[in-house]
């Protein structure tokens, strides 16, 4: 993959371990997003920045042969903020789209 979106880049450690050409992390958490770009500084090929669905008004212009989201979805409670998100992961897709999350209906404990 040439370049690649994640939502909800966390604390980077998953990352270490991708070799990706270009990468956009995107948290909605002011510390992980600071996080990210100490840890990777120096590394051009990466860049970071906050994320929140009622803020985010993409139009195109942030598009990527992969999108990223891991363990994220099932955090978010407001539904109206849950759909966004999801129009956001696919709005920046190219190619492809990973999604990895455990969704219940919450009677399972």
């Amino acid at each position: 993959m040439k370049s690649v979106i994640e939502f909800g880049c966390g604390d980077g450690n998953q990352l270490l371990f991708m070799k990706y050409a270009n990468y956009l992390g995107l948290d909605i958490s002011p510390t992980s997003v600071q996080m990210c770009a100490r840890m990777f500084g120096k590394d051009s090929s990466k860049s970071f920045l906050l994320y929140h669905p009622k803020s985010f008004y993409n139009q195109g212009y942030l598009k990527s042969d992969l999108v990223v989201c891991l363990d994220v979805l099932y955090h978010i409670i407001d539904e109206e903020d849950f759909e966004k998100t999801l129009d956001d992961i696919f709005s920046c897709a190219k190619k492809h789209v990973i999604l990895y999350t455990k969704v219940t209906d919450g009677t399972e404990s």
